[in-house]
């Protein structure tokens, strides 16, 4: 039940992002005019079977669902989730355990004609089997099997670092590929695959995860929560100059990739500095660093999710730790940075009810990581 809820939210999640999207393109026409998203209203419409199935209705048998997009839009999306008129009632509330009921997923205008989604629904947008962001990065991953893993992680290494690039990038990224046996071909196409033309809607830089930020009806925004929290609300950015000259990575390679890689670094070098044995990727992304110590083997996977929910909801659909050799040691790692429910790191060890996987902060884990250093001399 909780399963196909989530499903649900997620797929309403992507409606709304996509009838955002195509209100933007038409309002920069001067075209605008009201419309229904399909993808949008075939998910109110689940919404609305769901409700029944699961008994979620009035005395007289009607789901507590919207009545239209209208009615979704107002009296839901815009609001928490137990502030929705289902809010009371007990089967829903059973529900909200195992979401994010403090958030929502729209922010209406005063005058209520038009809407920006939250992060919150970006996020679950981006777990909608609708969405595209996957895809861009499947994409990317695609072109990995063709690589040896010395290869491999030259190239995971230069999307971390090389959010927006310039021809000069683009010349240095050649020669050093070539240094390591990658053919130019494969290289255009490498690039041509993990990044795109700047778009017109783009007014600088993000002085957090360096990517783009783009002006929307309501703010600035870029890639993440995480990008508004860690600056001055993009009040001040860097301007992006001749952006015909320079290329962004693709918003699902930036989201999925880049922006978590960023953690997995800093951890790598943060184990270099300790002068403990660490590997990125090891053979081709088996997960994401391999400690070795004198007493044991860490397999460390970083899951960079603000919701514990999300992150539960990824681990389900793509799996975990494949794969694994001898007696490595399985942990599942979030950064400091995402644990904002207090009982983050709990619910995932319930989610996940798998004793051969320790989950817990990225903190914690560099406290073993100490440890292991101090034992390793």
């Amino acid at each position: 039940m909780q399963k196909k809820f989530f499903g649900i939210l997620a797929d309403l999640a992507f409606g709304l992002q996509k009838k955002q999207f195509v209100y933007e393109k038409l309002k920069k026409n001067e075209e605008y005019f009201y419309f229904q998203q399909p993808e949008l209203v075939k998910a109110i419409q689940e919404l609305g079977l769901f409700m029944l199935e699961n008994g979620i209705v009035t005395e007289e048998g009607v789901p507590l669902a919207p009545q239209n997009e209208t009615d979704a839009i107002n009296n839901y999306f815009s609001k928490t989730l137990d502030e929705w008129p289902c809010g009371k009632h007990p089967h829903f509330q059973n529900l909200l355990v195992y979401q994010e009921n403090e958030e929502r997923l729209i922010y209406l205008s005063p005058e209520r004609t038009h809407y920006e989604v939250t992060s919150w629904c970006e996020e679950l947008a981006a777990a909608s089997q609708s969405f595209n962001y996957e895809a861009m990065q499947g994409a990317v991953y695609e072109q990995f099997a063709f690589v040896s893993e010395e290869q491999y992680v030259f190239l995971r290494k230069y999307i971390i670092e090389h959010p927006i690039i310039n021809l000069i990038d683009k010349y240095e990224f050649n020669q050093s590929g070539k240094k390591i046996g990658l053919t130019p071909d494969y290289m255009d196409k490498f690039i041509e695959t993990a990044f795109e033309p700047i778009p017109e809607n783009v007014v600088g830089i993000c002085g957090f995860c360096k990517w783009t930020v783009v002006k929307t009806t309501f703010n600035k925004r870029c890639i993440d929560r995480l990008c508004y929290n860690n600056t001055d609300n993009f009040f001040n950015v860097e301007e992006i100059k001749d952006k015909t000259t320079k290329l962004r990575l693709k918003p699902g390679v930036m989201k999925f990739m880049s922006l978590p890689g960023k953690d997995e670094l800093e951890l790598y070098e943060y184990c270099k500095a300790l002068k403990l044995d660490v590997a990125l990727w090891p053979d081709k992304d088996r997960y994401d660093l391999k400690i070795v110590t004198p007493s044991t083997v860490l397999a460390v996977d970083v899951k960079s999710y603000f919701s514990p929910y999300l992150l539960a909801h990824h681990i389900e659909s793509k799996g975990i730790f494949k794969n694994l050799q001898g007696s490595e040691r399985r942990i599942l790692v979030v950064p400091d940075h995402r644990v904002q429910k207090k009982d983050y790191i709990q619910i995932i060890r319930n989610i996940l009810d798998d004793k051969e996987v320790e989950s817990m902060t990225m903190k914690s884990l560099k406290k073993i990581v100490r440890e292991e250093a101090k034992r390793n001399g």
